[in-house]
């Protein structure tokens, strides 16, 4: 045999064998993880927080069960005449089929990114410089990894050997994994700077044998935010190097295991942070409030009518009724936060209310 085709096909089995292992992994933590997604998503209050953490989660495995589907589909059809089978995989253009599963890769990716930013601008108490901020990263992070894509193509394959692999030339196509490295370091220092006020304070507790709510809370962000950086950090490095320095029908072989690395740690985050409220009262339909270190909490809870979308789905991100229970640093600009505001007014006219009931 042609060692040319013996090395592509060696080298597309690989890639299969990789996607299909990423993929076990991702249905693999869907099954062990049922449970808690039952128990701190389903049986809570929806939010916008909710709903970004299904779209991760079955978005992604809905796209790489089109994708597995697909690839072996395409087997079948080699032999077959298109024409009496014609809505099926064989039957498109297999460079169209790539870049759609290009751009599909691009915007979940993004989706667990929104999650994130939320979490950060959550502890920063809703920052709007913060949110604006991270969200002009996360912009120009999606246009540069749709540019990268837009001269993406199917690798080509010998006569006899079946598959859509995405690869590219343009030299902006290995944005589609640097980018995200740019935003999440973003993510990552600004968690470190929020939580550097409570990390004293956590060591002490932990020295003394004692740890409380707060500590537990500061443990979950610091460990978990080292936790999606490094591991994300690595997958991602490790597909920029494979690509600068494999052959290329092997280039982009790490693509599928770096998305669904990312899906699969995005969704421990969130329920991580949920096991706060869960463990503690055990009733999934109540929450309590996660006190931090420094943190202001009003004499009177917030009305339901003054609860919006978007405090809703910043307190699903803190484990917090009242609005205000998250980390606090000393700067001002930081805490003139929507959410203070709101809390602000809402005592105003509580004091109001308990003033004309004492005069009458």
């Amino acid at each position: 045999m042609d060692p040319i085709v013996t090395s592509a096909a060696l080298h597309l089995l690989a890639g299969k064998y990789f996607q299909i292992a990423a993929f076990v992994m991702l249905a693999y933590d869907h099954l062990i993880t049922l449970g808690q997604e039952v128990e701190r998503i389903w049986k809570r209050p929806k939010s916008a927080a909710s709903l970004l953490f299904l779209l991760n989660r079955y978005a992604t495995l809905i796209q790489f069960i089109i994708i597995v589907v697909v690839g072996e589909a395409s087997r079948m059809y080699l032999h077959t005449n298109c024409s009496t089978i014609a809505s099926l995989a064989s039957c498109f253009s297999c460079d169209k089929y790539v870049l759609f599963e290009g751009i599909c890769t691009v915007a979940l990716v993004a989706v667990g990114q929104v999650i994130m930013i939320l979490r950060v601008v959550a502890i920063y108490r809703g920052s709007k410089r913060i949110f604006t901020f991270l969200s002009i990263v996360l912009t120009g992070q999606i246009i540069i990894s749709i540019v990268g894509l837009k001269d993406g193509f199917a690798v080509p394959l010998p006569p006899g050997l079946v598959g859509c692999i995405l690869t590219g030339s343009n030299t902006l196509f290995p944005s589609v994994w640097i980018a995200p490295l740019v935003t999440d370091s973003f993510i990552f220092l600004l968690t470190i700077y929020r939580t550097k006020e409570n990390i004293r304070t956590l060591f002490t507790s932990v020295s003394n044998g004692a740890t409380s709510v707060t500590d537990r809370a500061v443990t979950i962000l610091l460990r978990d935010g080292l936790m999606y950086y490094f591991l994300i950090f690595l997958a991602n490095l490790m597909n920029c190097l494979i690509y600068f320095i494999a052959e290329p029908d092997i280039k982009p072989i790490g693509a599928s295991f770096s998305q669904l690395l990312t899906c699969t740690v995005i969704s421990r985050l969130v329920l991580n942070l949920r096991s706060l409220s869960h463990g503690k009262s055990g009733d999934t339909s109540k929450r309590n409030a996660t006190p931090f270190h420094h943190q202001r909490i009003p004499s009177n809870p917030t009305p339901k009518q003054l609860e919006s979308i978007w405090t809703r789905t910043l307190n699903d991100f803190t484990e917090d009724n009242s609005l205000t229970s998250t980390l606090e640093v000393n700067h001002p600009s930081l805490d003139k936060a929507p959410l203070e505001e709101e809390v602000e007014m809402t005592n105003r006219v509580n004091e109001n209310k308990d003033h004309s009931h004492n005069v009458v």
